[in-house]
């Protein structure tokens, strides 16, 4: 034990000996008395009481770092917390089901435990309460449910997870029975998979995770672990030293989709969500310069770690490194000519439609089209507006312009095309119905942009919002307003 925990348990110690003085009992229970046996570190200290907790906070209250939560009195000391929890007895209620009340008894606060080695009470002169056998079961390292497993089981299903956990965290063996217990019980078909993660969060965690994942097939608790399940039996059969995230980050790829309360037990879900979101949809790895350049380096390389792992590829790390290495250009601003060049020289410009231009810049960059140099930029952006708007669309306050990348190009071309069938008189009504769409959709998006502003994410996101909640508006505006009806029919037409 280190010195640290010597020092928490004299002060434990001092906590135990007073409540002692007034005729009270009191132990060090559960994790806290194992912990200590096993001369592993405290994190925190239980100590279980037949005093009533009310009594309790006046005999210690008198500190400012104690408070009552639920059925406990909390103290830290030394960023240490101290929980005091009243000896509680198991009981059946009309309907079977297992409840708990207050007993004075150590005796029936041991007996509803579920474990034999967290079923070992210590006073402050280091005696042990061992009803069950738990000191002999942590010399042999073994993990046993206390009396009938199966019992255990069907009031807590939660007891499988928690005994794969101890496992994983302790290096220790199931015991026969409790194997044979697990495997029987199916506990887990009725659980749902949110319930489960903090216990297969400390599996994954855990030093010996191996182990615990021969359990989990020797058990069959795989069969009814979503997502994670398949993942565990790939495990069991070959084992690798995988990282946490990246152990995820797999499953979900595996998986095909994105499980948020899977991501959220991530340390860090934003990253790995990237990984998932580019290794499904590139599972050999075939990178181009747009993919390198919105994912970034790091997440190219983890995503195709993943694949990797999962045999869709090889992996090729200095490959994805050299060719982004090679972009010309990593970030928007790296760009020689900047959407703030722009709005200098169209100071009335929409910032919607900057941000247009921009990815347009960056498209054509990025595929080599044109040269990261600032006047080829600059003339190419002159260019693009001259060819787009018309003589009298510049004289508008707003202007929305259509993508011209490759994905959108036949679209503007069929659009152009149609305005083309239409009469004069029909083209002038439409052009201006378009532009008085387009007013009112920019006094929607006007709050939508001071808000924007206040949100610290990357332009690339930023752009991404911006031209979804744009086209939520116009879509909204175009089927619900009635002055928008030659827009809606000649959409209808289209489609």
């Amino acid at each position: 034990m280190g010195q640290d925990s010597k020092i928490l348990f004299q002060k434990g110690n001092e906590l135990i000996h007073l409540i002692n003085s007034k005729c009270f009992e009191a132990y060090y229970t559960g994790e806290t008395v194992r912990n200590f046996l096993l001369s592993q570190e405290v994190k925190n200290i239980d100590i279980s009481t037949n005093a009533s907790m009310e009594y309790l906070e006046k005999i210690i209250g008198e500190a400012r770092n104690v408070k009552k939560s639920d059925d406990a009195l909390i103290m830290t000391y030394q960023d240490i917390t101290f929980t005091f929890t009243p000896f509680l007895k198991e009981i059946r209620d009309n309907k079977g089901k297992v409840v708990y009340c207050e007993s004075d008894s150590i005796m029936d606060d041991i007996n509803r435990r579920t474990f034999t080695i967290d079923a070992i009470a210590m006073d402050a002169n280091s005696n042990f309460v061992d009803t069950y056998g738990g000191l002999k079961d942590l010399t042999r390292k073994k993990i046993r449910f206390i009396g009938k497993g199966k019992t255990k089981i069907i009031d807590n299903p939660f007891s499988s997870l928690e005994a794969i956990k101890l496992v994983s965290t302790l290096g220790f063996d199931l015991d026969h029975n409790t194997l044979k217990d697990i495997k029987n019980s199916h506990a887990l078909k009725n659980i749902s998979f949110e319930d489960m993660l903090p216990y297969l969060d400390d599996i994954l965690r855990g030093d010996y995770l191996r182990l615990a994942v021969g359990y989990i097939y020797a058990t069959g608790l795989y069969k009814d672990i979503p997502i994670l399940g398949e993942e565990l039996l790939t495990l069991s059969k070959k084992y690798q030293k995988i990282p946490h995230d990246m152990l995820i980050a797999k499953a979900l790829t595996r998986y095909e989709d994105i499980d948020d309360d899977l991501l959220n037990i991530c340390d860090n879900p934003v990253k790995i969500k990237k990984v998932v979101e580019l290794a499904i949809v590139t599972p050999k790895s075939e990178y181009d310069d747009i993919l390198l350049f919105n994912y970034g380096k790091e997440i190219a390389v983890l995503a195709n770690q993943v694949n990797a792992l999962l045999g869709n590829t090889n992996k090729c790390k200095s490959l994805i490194e050299d060719r982004y290495d090679n972009l010309p250009i990593k970030r928007v601003c790296d760009l020689q000519y900047k959407g703030e060049n722009i709005l200098k020289e169209y100071p009335n410009i929409d910032g919607e439609l900057i941000y247009s231009i921009i990815d347009d810049v960056k498209y054509n960059v990025l595929t080599k089209k044109i040269n990261n140099n600032y006047n080829e930029i600059k003339d190419f952006v002159n260019e693009l507006i001259n060819n787009i708007f018309k003589q009298e669309s510049l004289k508008r306050k707003t202007l929305v312009l259509p993508k011209t990348n490759i994905l959108q190009e036949n679209k503007f071309v069929e659009y152009e095309k149609q305005l083309m069938e239409l009469t004069s008189d029909e083209r002038i009504a439409y052009e201006a119905m378009e532009n008085e769409l387009n007013s009112d959709i920019d006094a929607l998006m006007q709050k939508y942009y001071e808000a924007l502003e206040k949100i610290e994410i990357d332009s690339i996101e930023k752009e991404t919002l911006s031209k979804k909640v744009r086209n939520s508006y116009k879509k909204l505006l175009i089927n619900t307003l009635e002055k928008y009806k030659i827009l809606r029919e000649n959409k209808n037409e289209q489609n």
